[in-house]
């Protein structure tokens, strides 16, 4: 994830000395949309998804120390879902695939975050304002201990759960890369834990205030009561 945010601040500064451009000139631009090698965005989502976020309402507002967004939104999440090629595999990934399965993504078609309190849950797949972004994340979470970023990134910069646009990720293909995954983001929700605490540490070592609420801290521990009580070791 460091290089997202290497990237992200140099596309804000126009420094390109530390990436190679291909085609195009990201520049100056004022979104990113972040996506996985097997994600699939849905026809014009991306585009949707820069609009949910170009809504004047949606404009990014920063606590006085600058270290979380209060009002606004930072990151537009959509729906993800189970593409076809990816569920039809196999058994297994038939099994855990669609509606009566097991798999995360089930096609939530609401938040429950997003409905009762105004912002959703960033699984690592959406639209960022490129600016909140640098403005809050950059030097925020230490090197090398913080291994589930997204939930954090999208609790820092308050993220908005767009339920009417999905995009499509594929599924494990065996049992075997399916407990290596949950064993990551297990790992990662642990490592999270410091983050209930009213303070926390930034990159350089600085202890900073915790800036989260109330109910982004409870999503943090969510997380980690999901892991702990649901037979499957799977998040909800």
């Amino acid at each position: 994830r460091g290089a997202v945010a290497d990237f992200l601040h140099a596309v804000e500064t126009c420094d390109s000395s530390g990436f190679m451009t291909i085609c195009g000139d990201p520049f100056q631009a004022k979104y990113f949309v972040c996506l996985d090698e097997d994600t699939r965005p849905d026809i014009d989502s991306v585009k949707k998804l820069v609009g949910v976020l170009e809504h004047p309402l949606a404009a990014p507002v920063f606590n006085p120390e600058g270290t979380a967004v209060v009002k606004g939104y930072g990151i537009a999440a959509p729906r993800i879902d189970v593409s076809l090629n990816s569920a039809e595999k196999n058994m297994f990934t038939r099994i855990i695939s669609g509606l009566g399965g097991v798999e995360m993504y089930g096609t939530p078609f609401f938040s429950i975050y997003q409905d009762l309190f105004g912002e959703g849950i960033f699984s690592g797949k959406g639209a960022i304002h490129i600016a909140a972004f640098n403005t809050v994340i950059k030097g925020l979470f230490p090197k090398g201990k913080v291994l589930s970023h997204d939930i954090l990134e999208g609790s820092f910069l308050n993220c908005v759960f767009a339920s009417d646009l999905s995009f499509f990720d594929s599924v494990p293909e065996s049992i075997l890369t399916y407990t290596k995954r949950n064993h990551r983001w297990i790992r990662g929700d642990w490592q999270n834990i410091r983050y209930l605490f009213r303070t926390i540490k930034t990159e350089n070592g600085e202890k900073i205030k915790n800036p989260l609420s109330a109910v982004s801290k409870y999503k943090i521990f969510d997380n980690i009561r999901m892991f702990c009580t649901r037979t499957d070791g799977q998040r909800g």
